[in-house]
């Protein structure tokens, strides 16, 4: 999982970007957005559930703790569960691999699996009708535009030295025709006591929104608009405080999110915390959360800043924290927040139970 952290700061494009960044200043003021808890619900026997919300249809989607399968769940507006479906863990036809993502189109219901580099493709009543083989490793597949097009990235990799880039690709579905909206030029993830460096490189993170492509580079707190022609529209720098990170704080962090994985003489901690965490579309704007470190308990009200569509910064809002909010790797990680028509649905974690919640959006 960590080893899905995404570059941005090497970011080079094919394209001739023409538009000039613009730098921001941090606004103290409040916005007029406010969220207010409506409903919880617990979701029973699930593990590292994510959230897919289509039509005021609210889908979950996680590993079964009983059945050991991965399990899709529907539920209302009002979080009542309406029906359940498990899929196989395996290679064999319509099973799925870990980490699979769901989306719901019409009939269809598509089912990205990076594991086994293909897209199972299954009718309402959830019958396999086939698969979709891809080129390569995308991380994530995010659809877009009704199914016939995704948001990637593509990771190669260089040996002797170890190296790595990724390119950010529009993708048409089915046919794979792919575009390239910029390039990371190779990096090393590695000091020069060979130890993995764990969030030194920059979180990253997308969404659609009419027509246009947003990226936000969560290290040194950048925001870029595409067009479908991959042509740079706008860029936006917000100018904030680097905090720094106490040698205390590395160990706990480490310890935290590496979990078993935990060798100290083979990683090493960034000396700094990034200032943004993810963005998540509203109707009038959308919000980047704030971070003031790396732990994975998020719990009441965090700070957020909320931009219109055009990147104008309007102010401070305090935006309910969820489950792995925190966590800037692109690849692997839980989608645990949507909004739809007026309502924001996440996924959280309350006395280590998973719950789906309903927030009200007031902009």
């Amino acid at each position: 999982m960590i080893l899905s952290l995404i570059f941005l700061s090497h970011c080079s494009s094919e394209k001739n970007q023409r538009v000039q960044e613009s730098i921001i200043h941090e606004k103290n003021e409040a916005a007029n957005v406010k969220f207010s808890l409506e409903k919880r619900s617990v979701l029973i026997s699930i593990n590292y559930p994510s959230i897919f919300v289509k039509n005021s249809d609210i889908y979950v989607y996680g590993n079964s703790i009983e059945e050991k399968k991965t399990v899709l769940k529907k539920y209302d507006k009002d979080l009542n569960l309406l029906w359940k479906k498990a899929f196989n863990i395996g290679q064999g036809p319509g099973e799925v691999g870990d980490g699979v993502h769901f989306f719901v189109y019409e009939n269809y219901i598509y089912a990205p699996d990076n594991t086994q580099k293909r897209v199972n493709i299954y009718d309402k009543n959830f019958n396999f009708t086939k698969f979709v083989k891809l080129v390569a490793p995308y991380y994530p597949v995010t659809f877009i535009k009704g199914g016939s097009y995704f948001i990637c990235a593509e990771e190669t990799y260089e040996y002797q030295p170890v190296k790595r880039s990724f390119r950010f690709n529009l993708v048409a579905f089915p046919t794979l025709k792919r575009k390239v909206l910029f390039k990371l030029k190779p990096f090393s993830t590695f000091n020069r006591k060979k130890q993995l460096i764990i969030y030194e490189t920059p979180g990253h993170h997308f969404f659609y929104k009419d027509e246009k492509l947003y990226f936000i580079n969560m290290k040194n707190y950048k925001i870029t608009v595409f067009d479908f022609e991959g042509n740079m529209l706008k860029s936006v720098k917000v100018d904030v405080d680097i905090k720094k990170v106490t040698k205390e704080m590395k160990v706990k962090w480490l310890k935290e999110l590496m979990g078993a994985s935990y060798r100290e003489n083979r990683f090493a901690f960034t000396d700094n915390i990034q200032p943004a965490s993810y963005m998540i579309p509203l109707k009038k704007g959308f919000v980047v959360t704030r971070r003031e470190g790396y732990s994975l308990e998020c719990k009441d009200l965090i700070e957020g800043d909320f931009f219109d569509y055009g990147l104008k910064l309007i102010g401070k809002v305090q935006f309910p924290c969820c489950y792995r909010i925190f966590f800037s790797t692109l690849g692997y990680i839980s989608r645990t927040f949507q909004y739809n028509e007026g309502n924001l649905y996440l996924v959280n974690m309350m006395d280590e139970e998973f719950c789906l919640e309903r927030w009200r959006v007031t902009e």
